[in-house]
Formats: C-alpha cells, structure tokens, sequence
C-alpha cells in the first residue's frame, strides 16, 4: 500500500484563529482599542500591545490560561477542508507552541475536526522568552524536513521562509503581517481554505 504524502499544518492563525481571539482578549483585559487588521508585524507583535516581548507571553499565557478554547471556533473552511484532505495526505500540526501547549491544542482539535484527522504534532517550542526552560528549539523547515513534508501551509513570514529555505513549498494563508512577503516561486497564497486543494493539485 502507498504511504500518503505528509502535509504539514500550522496551528496558530491557519487552524485556530489565535490573533482574532487574543486582539478581542486584551481588549477587554487591558482596555486597549486595537484591531485585527492593525496587528500587521509578525516579528514585533509586542509593540502593538506596548509591552516587553516578555510581558507579552505572559498576557499570552494568561489568555490561553483563561480561555474555554470549546467555545473558540475554527477558521471558516478549515474543519471541511482538512477533512478531505485527510482522504489524501497524511496531515501533520507543525505548530511555533511549547511542547506544553499539547494539552491545549489536541483536545480543540479532536473537538472541532475530529479524532484522526491529524496524525502527528509537532512543536517547534519558538518563542521562548523565560531562558530558564530547557527545551530543544527547531525551524519548522527543519520539522518539516524531519517528517518528509511535501508542504507547509503557514502564515508567519519567519516559519514561511524557514520552509522554503529547506525546499519545502508552502501555501502561505494570507494575513495582515505576512503583506511584505517577497514572492518565491515555492510560496502560493490563499486567502480561504476552499483554495488548498486546487493548489495542491497543481503542483503535482
């Protein structure tokens, strides 16, 4: 029997729609006014928030602390397009979260899309601003490499680029922070899930 091919998934603002909640999260905490849209720098999301990138985690931990993930919904087209693309690919999560963030996404993704439809999570443990933890930190190129990905679908410019530089083509969800992206001949955007399919058909 053929082995499917692996693709791999993120997370964070692909699956789960992180930024939307937290925006919404530290509005209400914080009593700041910002918007979604607003948030249009992936590599310095702490400005936005006019805190240290260390305060920032913690506020991140408190969210993820205080939430019902339960009630936070996926991103529209996700859970029907991995569903059938689960027919095809062995799908993989190939998240930037700590290892310790596993109890958190694994049960939301058995709740919304189903026990199976993801084989594996991985965890790139990026991100890391307490140097006191001691866990072994690895590119998502490097992840994807690891498992033999024929491709990542990504929205982060750093991970996006991690990827392409270890030949691994990617299917870039489109964001307010990732707009600055040079176009690369291993990048595709989209901007709904109902498009993956179509563009994993043309590469091959």
């Amino acid at each position: 029997m053929t082995k499917a091919p692996v693709l791999a998934v993120d997370f964070d603002n692909v699956l789960f729609d992180f930024n939307r909640h937290f925006v919404e999260f530290h509005n209400r905490e914080y009593g700041t006014s910002l918007r979604y849209e607003d948030v249009d720098d992936h590599a310095n999301f702490h400005r936005f928030y006019d805190c240290p990138r260390e305060e920032l985690a913690r506020r991140v931990s408190q969210f993820d602390a205080t939430q019902d993930y339960s009630q936070l919904l996926p991103i529209e087209g996700a859970v029907e397009a991995t569903r059938e693309l689960a027919e095809i690919y062995d799908l993989h999560i190939i998240t930037a979260r700590q290892e310790h963030g596993r109890s958190t996404v694994s049960p939301w993704l058995d709740t919304f899309f189903g026990k199976g439809v993801f084989t594996e999570l991985h965890f790139a443990n990026a991100y890391i601003t307490d140097h006191t933890i001691k866990v072994k930190t690895r590119s998502k190129g490097e992840l994807c490499r690891s498992i033999g990905a024929v491709g990542l679908v990504e929205d982060a410019p750093e991970h996006a680029d991690s990827a392409v530089q270890a030949g691994v083509p990617v299917l870039l969800k489109d964001k307010p922070w990732n707009q600055q992206v040079t176009p690369h001949e291993l990048i595709e955007r989209f901007s709904h899930w109902l498009q993956v399919d179509s563009i994993l058909r043309s590469w091959g």
